[in-house]
């Protein structure tokens, strides 16, 4: 199964982030978040989505998902705590991913 990882951005931006998490978002080879969030990360080199619809970006996300190889890494960023009131709430809630 394609790893998708929900990484929640601090008031401080990247800087807010460990170095280990850092390094997970440079990995990732899909990072979905809003222009904000993926401006944090202007050197990545895969491919980024931006996030607009909490309900369009599940079903992207899982498109992503079911058409992904075994190196498919999925970063998802978000604002604050995203198991509060958050898309990684919306994730885990979806079964069929």
């Amino acid at each position: 199964m394609t790893p998708i990882h929900v990484v929640g951005i601090g008031l401080d931006g990247a800087a807010s982030l460990s170095d280990q998490v850092k390094q997970l978002v440079e990995r990732g080879t899909l990072l979905v978040g809003s222009e904000r969030h993926l401006g944090y990360f202007p050197k990545h080199q895969g491919s980024q989505l931006v996030l607009g619809n909490f309900t369009d970006a599940i079903e992207l996300i899982r498109n992503q998902v079911n058409s992904a190889d075994h190196d498919t890494l999925i970063v998802v960023l978000v604002s604050g705590d995203p198991l509060f009131f958050g898309l990684a709430a919306i994730v885990l809630s979806q079964k069929t991913m």
